[in-house]
């Protein structure tokens, strides 16, 4: 959550750490955060957000450094799929789809304690709800897997193959580990071992 008379920018670089560059440049008190890129790699869908203003939408900013330009989608923060963005509605308990120019809205699913979502490279969407209790995941039926985790799971990503998905969670401490598990809900494996605060992960 961004703080008054503060502001956060998306930014890019090369895998390397070279030659990093501001995509955005919000204004004060603004943030943008939560970066998701299309499939293609050429542009990115983002998270405005302010305290001040309650500004709470989404942006798509181009790669080649162009200016952001507004979906006005209300809501955040989104991942973009293989044909559609799907974002959190902003009262947190509903998860909406819209076409990349941020028309065509759509209602996917209401819950309670909506966490983490993330696309597969098929066009599944896979979600947390219950406060990170409960894995879920969209496709032609909707298949739910209560997590075995007294602290609730956060953080979401697909293995490249879709048959796989990652994400941390705690035994009840306060360190947090990874684990993956099939997206049938089956063959849960912990990962990594007192790992501490884990903020986020990619698969590829």
């Amino acid at each position: 959550m961004p703080c008054k008379g503060c502001s956060a920018s998306i930014w890019l670089m090369d895998a390397d750490g070279l030659h990093a560059r501001a995509l955005t440049s919000p204004s004060e008190s603004v943030s943008d955060t939560g970066p998701s890129w299309s499939p293609d790699g050429k542009r990115i869908v983002f998270h405005r957000t302010s305290p001040v203003t309650g500004l709470d939408r989404l942006y798509v900013v181009s790669a080649n450094g162009a200016p952001a330009r507004a979906l006005r989608v209300i809501g955040g923060p989104a991942a973009w799929g293989p044909k559609r963005i799907a974002y959190l509605s902003r009262d947190g308990q509903s998860i909406w789809t819209a076409t990349p120019d941020g028309t065509h809205p759509r209602k996917l699913v209401t819950a309670r304690g909506i966490g983490a979502f993330a696309w597969s490279r098929d066009g599944r969407l896979a979600y947390l709800s219950g406060h990170g209790t409960t894995l879920n995941v969209l496709g032609k039926t909707r298949k739910s897997f209560r997590l075995p985790h007294k602290a609730g799971a956060d953080g979401l990503a697909w293995s490249p193959d879709g048959s796989r998905l990652l994400f941390t969670a705690s035994a009840g401490t306060t360190s947090s580990d990874l684990y993956s598990i099939e997206a049938n809900g089956r063959h849960l494996e912990r990962l990594t071992s007192n790992m501490g605060d884990i903020a986020g992960m990619s698969w590829r």
